[in-house]
């Protein structure tokens, strides 16, 4: 999601969203690095990996939950007009 940052002359932050994304990226991070110091012809090179928090949310999975998601008197109004009633 986003791009990686160069926070300094040796450090490049890449910002990871969750534990799974730390264990990939670690897989490849070693010929990652090496591959950057050579390129950039910079020895002291390191990468910065913070996990972001990201805000998990409830997903609605029944017809009550989407509803409520929802809730609004307009619906309200055309559901009662169409003489609908939610599964509970």
């Amino acid at each position: 999601k986003q791009k990686p940052a160069l926070i300094d002359e040796t450090v490049i932050r890449i910002k990871l969203d969750n534990q799974a994304q730390i264990e990939i990226f670690r897989e490849d991070s070693t010929k990652l690095l090496e591959d950057l110091r050579n390129e950039l012809k910079n020895d002291r090179l390191t990468l910065d990996t913070p996990v972001q928090r990201i805000e998990s949310t409830k997903k609605a999975y029944t017809s009550k939950e989407k509803y409520e998601e929802l809730r609004d008197p307009e619906l309200d109004d055309f559901r009662d007009q169409l003489g609908l009633d939610l599964e509970y």
